[in-house]
């Protein structure tokens, strides 16, 4: 792949998904800085692509829910060493299903707050760099469940990666004039430490299986290269076949 971008910032990139991410870009030549809560492990996880692959690789502490704290992080990163090219948005949380009238009101605020609020905290620290740039890759991790209502997770989750499609959506239209693509990803049943404590039946996968990591990290790398430089604004489906539209 052809990566007119050259520095990608990975929320949640320490472990699953985003790690996987942000491996593809190394090896693709991207230079990759993952945030994470796991301090420790962003820090040895960038230590070992950074080995690996042979580019610069950093690691920063990062709450996404915490506004102030990704203004002063992503800033730091942008004055130390310059603008971000691609935003992967896939830090999150997530609860299993649950009756409605069981979830907590702490539990609807905090799921907001790190799935769609920390997602807008990232993209206001980036977006003014892209602009003056006029250019730039912004992924955002949605789910199968934003489709489906979920499965085996809670309401809160599945509401919350709805509101990640409209979001990707209005930002798409919001950053196209500066040439800044906007789109996220619907993954479905994939191989984590968080679907390890979910339940499901594998005759509702076409496919059989669980989705490995390194797939959806592909797709990222895909839709951060120049090869999707006319993708905007959708919502791209990785799921097996669990949901099919």
């Amino acid at each position: 792949m052809i990566f007119t971008a050259k520095r990608a910032l990975v929320t949640g990139g320490a472990q699953g998904i985003g790690f996987s991410a942000a491996e593809k870009l190394a090896r693709e030549g991207v230079e990759v800085i993952i945030t994470d809560i796991n301090e420790a492990l962003a820090k040895e996880q960038a230590e070992n692509l950074q080995e690996k692959y042979g580019i610069q690789c950093y690691s920063k502490k990062m709450d996404v829910s915490n506004g102030q704290e990704v203004k002063e992080t992503i800033g730091k990163l942008i004055k130390d060493s310059g603008f971000i090219d691609i935003l992967v948005n896939n830090a999150g949380i997530c609860y299993p299903a649950k009756p409605l009238h069981e979830i907590t009101e702490e539990e609807w605020i905090g799921v907001f707050k790190v799935n769609v609020l920390g997602m807008i905290n990232c993209v206001n620290a980036v977006i003014p760099g892209m602009k003056e740039k006029r250019f730039g890759k912004i992924i955002n991790m949605s789910s199968s469940s934003g489709f489906t209502g979920g499965i085996s997770v809670s309401a809160s989750y599945a509401v919350s990666k709805a509101g990640v499609m409209a979001l990707t959506k209005n930002m798409a239209k919001q950053f196209g004039p500066f040439n800044i693509n906007v789109n996220a990803l619907s993954p479905g049943v994939i191989k984590t430490a968080m679907t390890e404590k979910l339940s499901y039946d594998m005759t509702a996968l076409a496919l059989r299986r669980f989705g490995e990591q390194a797939e959806v990290g592909d797709l990222v790398a895909f839709l951060a290269s120049d090869e999707s430089s006319y993708l905007t604004g959708t919502t791209i489906d990785i799921n097996g076949g669990l949901y099919m539209r």
